[in-house]
């Protein structure tokens, strides 16, 4: 006759919500003044798309985007700053808060510096931004120190090629 073995099986169950981060007045003001940036710098682009939608009439769906990304980008920012609040340096970081970083980076590296050492917003560190410019890769100007190196190698190869009594490299 079989022997039956009776097995206990556990089964875990979770789900992980997103709900909204509330944010201080200091965090909801800065993130108030980035879209208003954006509107009044790029309010004459905007106008101009929205003049070519009505042509085709299709206005109405762009504005829709338009809030729909804004504020779909501000809870982004803001689930961001919840996930990374604890300052660890294995933060990830999105699209979003890369882009606005680097906003802020290239308008002023000191503001950025600032707020960064304010703590009011959690930003991600510069060679994070920099491995998304690529601007720790090479300078802007040509290197030097690689042409001369260069330069000295084929000079030294030329003198070889004498010595061995062959033509000289062209």
């Amino acid at each position: 006759m079989p022997r039956w073995k009776k097995i206990t099986i556990l089964v875990f169950s979770y789900r992980v919500t997103f709900g909204e981060v509330p944010l201080d007045t200091d965090q909801n003001d800065e993130i108030c003044n980035v879209i208003s940036v954006i509107e009044e710098k790029c309010e004459a682009e905007l106008k101009q798309l929205f003049a070519e939608g009505e042509k085709h009439d299709v206005v109405h769906r762009m504005k829709e985007i338009w809030n729909n990304d804004r504020n779909e980008d501000t809870q982004q920012y803001e689930r961001d700053q919840s996930k990374n609040k604890t300052g660890r340096k294995c933060n990830r970081w999105s699209e979003v808060t890369i882009r606005i970083t680097l906003a802020v980076y290239a308008h002023s590296p000191a503001g950025y510096d600032a707020l960064k050492s304010s703590n009011i917003l959690q930003l991600p560190s510069r060679s994070t931004l920099q491995s998304y410019t690529g601007a720790f890769l090479h300078q802007p100007h040509a290197n030097h120190d690689s042409i001369s190196e260069q330069v000295a190698q084929y000079l030294l190869h030329c003198h070889q090629r004498k010595q061995e009594g062959k033509e000289e490299s062209q």
